[in-house]
């Protein structure tokens, strides 16, 4: 924290308020990654605000408590167990120093217990005025993606018994096939299916931890290609196993365990239940849980 002084150590405001205004400025011309973007209008909102006693005092505050009661706080809750439990989207910009000394999203995701997703903008550090279209268009895709599914399924035959699920924009694929297979108090079945999506993440099974590790995240529109899994009981409750493929524009595709996956605009599924009981259960050389007919 720096005071500012005239040369008599008087609190002139109109000289305090300068020199507040100077640093602003040299402030924002070192980390703005765009200077067209930041307007006279917007610096001027800026000096505005950030140039009250009361302002400058609460900003000094929230840089102090970085350095001590914030750690305190994040020491409690890991100790714990603690972590967010809302959808968390990140947004930096790549112009920055953020994404080149941490791997921002595998940094947000140790903290989280909820899916995390987001990506580097091309600014520097205000995306506001930088980035306002793609900054607004992230916040309003998690948004949607945080209504209800609003998947619509129907039978359309009896032997074997045979559904299709047709899935909608923001609906998540996962999660939906899940509450599928538990509302039809489903114990085994195949489905198959393509679409398109606006970000997936999938995952590669590592022998040395034993789970499921998130291997490609995409938060772009894709192709789902082709998605086959399976609907198996895991402790008495319906469980689903499914892998993907997905296609990007430039033609590559990307496959693995399917995690999690937006829909846009639409997810066509063919399911079909089978007719005798699959169980899983635990592999004791994986930790897996495995159809075991």
């Amino acid at each position: 924290m720096v005071v500012l002084f005239d040369s008599e150590g008087s609190a002139s405001r109109t000289h305090d308020r300068c020199r507040r205004a100077f640093f602003l400025e040299q402030h924002f011309e070192l980390q703005n990654g765009t200077p067209e973007a930041l307007t006279d209008e917007a610096l001027a909102e800026y000096i505005r605000c950030f140039c009250t006693p009361d302002a400058i005092h609460a900003s000094c505050e929230d840089y102090r408590a970085s350095a001590d009661i914030d750690l305190e706080m994040d020491e409690e809750d890991e100790k714990a167990g603690r972590k967010v439990e809302c959808p968390v989207l990140a947004l930096w910009g790549e112009k920055g120093a953020l994404g080149k000394l941490w791997d921002v999203l595998e940094v947000w995701r140790q903290y989280a217990g909820a899916p995390v997703q987001g990506r580097a903008l091309n600014s520097g550090h205000y995306l506001a005025e930088e980035q306002p279209v793609r900054g607004a268009a992230g916040i309003a895709a998690v948004l949607c993606k945080l209504r209800r599914n609003t998947m619509k399924s129907k039978q359309i035959d009896q032997v074997p018994k045979t559904f299709i699920l047709v899935f909608e924009t923001g609906d998540e694929l996962a999660k939906g096939l899940l509450e599928f297979a538990e509302q039809e108090k489903l114990s085994a079945a195949s489905f198959k299916a393509v679409g398109a999506l606006s970000s997936v993440r999938l995952g590669w099974f590592s022998w040395e931890s034993k789970k499921y590790e998130p291997s490609v995240t995409l938060d772009e529109q894709v192709e789902l290609l082709s998605l086959i899994g399976d609907v198996a009981l895991k402790d008495g409750k319906p469980a689903v196993h499914a892998h993907a493929v997905i296609g990007k524009k430039d033609g590559t595709a990307h496959g693995g365990h399917l995690l999690e996956a937006h829909i846009r605009p639409t997810c066509e599924v063919i399911l079909t239940e089978s007719p005798i009981h699959l169980q899983k259960q635990i592999d004791p050389q994986s930790g897996l849980a495995l159809i075991r007919p």
